[in-house]
């Protein structure tokens, strides 16, 4: 509706005004786009940590430690450690 205000020109509004307006669209536009970044990136958070949440409901022995760990330190610490304790397994074993 912004839109077809600022591109009537029969309407009372001055040339500064429909700058300023025009402006102010633009950012509102760019702020629209951030917040949608920054939904996808929430979502992609919780689809994340969905995975640990699933590695936590399973009952093998690596599942159990990496539960453990989450529950001690935040869960991307123990994404990690887990990364790192399986390529030590994966290096023991090629080797």
């Amino acid at each position: 509706m912004l839109s077809d205000v600022l591109e009537d020109a029969g309407n009372q509004m001055n040339t500064l005004a429909r700058l300023v307006m025009r402006r102010a669209q633009s950012q509102w536009r760019d702020i629209d786009a951030h917040i949608a970044w920054c939904d996808e990136r929430i979502a992609a958070h919780v689809r994340d940590n969905s995975v640990v949440m699933t590695v936590h409901k399973r009952s093998d022995s690596v599942s159990k430690w990496a539960a453990a760990l989450r529950d001690r330190a935040v869960w991307q610490k123990a994404a990690v450690a887990l990364a790192n304790k399986n390529a030590r397994i994966l290096w023991a074993v090629m080797t």
